[in-house]
């Protein structure tokens, strides 16, 4: 894929993220992960994944001026919604039940109104998903999210969480060609397919070491479950791991990132390192 520049784009820097601890009073700034959204009134919000006053994270929104203010002290994962009704739903990768791990709980599924209200939708606890990665809304009010670990293999499931706060698992994954571990959210095309990636497993080669290379997927309702159909399998050579969500275009082709693979010649930072790849899957 050739390389295409766009002079006419621009890059401003809006907002210094700082330690948590050098921040005051507002504290809320740390290593950011999530994408912003933005609300009616054009107030960006986000997510930190660390710092704060307690050293877990926050949610924070800065206005158009640039000032900014913590809605809420929490650590977040990737992947939440602003809705009418302005609440923020999104995913924790831990906390919940603390009895589920060791020590940090299975996380858990969450709203947060712009006030700051906060309530819990869904705690995991191992058997039916562990840390849960983003949440994808439809219009009846329905969630669909994975999670990286968990299941019946411990290596990720997918699932659906209506509004009343049932959850159902539409797929586990083995940990074998069809892939383990999402890092990455769920997209969804008009017929109510999902698509997604799995960071691991598929092939196994050389290039990836033993966690597999990954797949990007596809599931699809079939006669009351979902069918998942692996759209690509990754080699190394046409990278590995892909961590980021899928994007549609209007012909359906998908677009995405892997974190690696790719020139394998391209960095020294250390023996089998490279540099990842964007990449497209057409119908």
């Amino acid at each position: 894929m050739a390389r295409i520049c766009l002079p006419s784009w621009t890059m401003t820097k809006f907002h210094d993220a700082a330690p948590g601890a050098v921040r005051v009073p507002v504290q809320s700034d740390a290593t950011v992960y999530v994408p912003v959204v933005f609300d009616k009134n054009g107030v960006l919000y986000s997510t930190t994944a660390f710092g704060g006053a307690n050293g877990f994270g926050t949610v924070y929104k800065i206005d158009a001026k640039g000032n900014e203010s913590v809605v809420r002290m929490e650590r977040i994962q990737i992947g939440w919604w602003w809705t009418a009704a302005e609440t923020f739903i999104g995913s924790r990768g831990c906390g919940g039940d603390l009895t589920c791990t060791v020590s940090s709980g299975c996380g858990l599924v969450y709203k947060i109104h712009s006030s700051g209200n906060y309530s819990v939708l869904h705690v995991f606890v191992g058997p039916d998903g562990q840390n849960p990665v983003g949440v994808l809304p439809d219009a009846a009010g329905n969630l669909y999210g994975v999670t990286a670990a968990g299941g019946a293999h411990n290596v990720g499931t997918a699932f659906k969480l209506t509004p009343s706060g049932q959850l159902t698992t539409l797929y586990t994954f083995t940990g074998g060609a069809d892939g383990g571990q999402p890092h990455a959210g769920l997209i969804r095309d008009a017929a109510g397919n999902l698509y997604g990636t799995a960071l691991a497993v598929g092939i196994v080669n050389s290039a990836c070491f033993d966690f597999g290379c990954g797949v990007a997927f596809e599931l699809s309702p079939a006669a009351g479950t979902w069918k998942e159909t692996v759209l690509h399998s990754f080699n190394g050579n046409d990278g590995y791991g892909p961590e980021a969500p899928l994007t549609m275009d209007a012909a359906g082709s998908l677009y995405g990132t892997t974190s690696t693979g790719g020139d394998f010649s391209c960095t020294t930072i250390a023996a089998g390192s490279s540099c990842g790849v964007v990449f497209k899957i057409s119908r």
